[in-house]
């Protein structure tokens, strides 16, 4: 397998979990004051320098007050800082968009939890015995596109290339389940486009406006949006996306098409609207009182290593390192968001060369490294 291929197909499938060119430090904006945010900032820039990310950012709000560190640029070579303004391409958060717009239709009485999902879409393997639920909390079963080799290749080949949700669903619908329906966790990208998909049928709107109308808009999210499939443009300042190709080349993946990623990938946004959003996420306004209870009880853990380190998943929504949100990747660009509506913690995490050099998640490995710092703030 070629230095590309591996390099693009980790960074593309936007798995959940946890997981040589070094970019220097520079000068690091440091907004902390106390004595632990200054450990906590100390342990992001050690942790961003070892992975060699041309750039990351901190954002933690307590119910103290925030703090915020910049690691490096936003752009190679240009002395840019990030700051909670940078724009950048968010990965898999969006599936929190998806799963709420969802549970919103499910509030509105025109799906349910329990439905099978033949009743919105035709051809789907197991559709019988596949709930909506199941396509929120990743235990449909359904084969992830994202694992085949047809679209790898396709993407690969052209990374410039508009991905239709149909065409997505296909390559998906061709390869035998990975599991039956209900029987255990297995991440899918397919899910998560699946639901975006009835949900345009269900309303009869895109869902770049449905992710508009119904959740930026109201929570004065200006930076945040779902672009449409032939967009690749970001509004400034944004940060640029780093991968490793053949050879050990580092070369700018920031405009890459997004749209193969779509309702599962695809939606850009910045540290200060993300947070503002892992909050809304977590708190009451967006569901039916009932039905956000119900979504902060589904989390469940991925597997037996993965509680004992608070990671699980739920109903469009992941306990990450022991907060409430989820993580993202695209090549290029790794984020993690979470917050605990309890404590009143807040995490967003974002890094600009994603995989590293030795594969890893860089805003995940920052994550896990400051989280426990920061909770123990509280």
């Amino acid at each position: 397998m070629s230095r590309l291929f591996r390099c693009v197909v980790l960074a593309a499938l936007l798995l959940f979990g946890v997981s040589g060119c070094t970019a220097g430090a520079g000068d690091a904006v440091v907004s902390g004051e106390t004595s632990a945010e200054r450990a906590v900032i100390d342990e992001f820039r050690t942790v961003a320098e070892d992975l060699g990310t041309v750039g990351a950012f901190l954002l933690v709000r307590t119910s103290d007050g925030a703090y915020s560190s910049a690691y490096g640029e936003n752009e190679d070579g240009t002395g840019v800082e990030p700051t909670g303004d940078t724009v950048f391409r968010i990965g898999s958060n969006t599936k929190t968009f998806t799963g709420t717009v969802l549970l919103q239709l499910v509030d509105e009485g025109l799906i349910a939890l329990d439905d099978p999902v033949s009743d919105y879409w035709d051809d789907v393997p197991h559709g019988d015995a596949i709930t909506i639920e199941m396509l929120l909390n990743m235990r449909s079963g359904l084969y992830s596109y994202t694992e085949s080799e047809e679209w790898a290749e396709a993407s690969l080949e052209d990374t410039g290339r508009v991905w239709e949700p149909e065409e997505l669903l296909r390559i998906a619908f061709e390869h035998e389940p990975h599991s039956e329906p209900g029987e255990s966790y297995y991440y899918s990208n397919t899910n998560t486009v699946l639901l975006g998909a009835i949900a345009e049928r269900l309303t009869g709107r895109s869902l770049e406006d449905l992710f508009a109308e119904r959740l930026f808009e109201p929570l004065g999210l200006a930076s945040t949006r779902l672009p449409v499939a032939d967009d690749v443009s970001l509004a400034e300042p944004y940060a640029h996306g780093y991968v490793i190709l053949e050879g050990e080349e580092r070369v700018d993946s920031t405009f890459f098409n997004p749209s193969w990623g779509w309702a599962a990938g695809a939606a850009v946004s910045t540290a200060e609207e993300l947070a503002d959003w892992a909050e809304a996420l977590t708190s009451s306004g967006l569901l039916s009182e009932g039905l956000q209870e119900r979504r902060l009880d589904s989390v469940l853990p991925i597997s037996e290593d993965a509680a004992q380190e608070g990671w699980g998943y739920g109903l469009g929504i992941a306990e990450v390192a022991g907060l409430l949100g989820h993580t993202g990747q695209l090549p290029g660009y790794n984020s993690f968001m979470g917050s605990d509506p309890t404590t009143g913690v807040t995490v967003v995490i974002w890094a600009n060369f994603a995989p590293t050099a030795d594969g890893r998640d860089p805003a995940n490995a920052i994550a896990d490294a400051v989280v426990p710092l920061i909770r123990q703030e509280d």
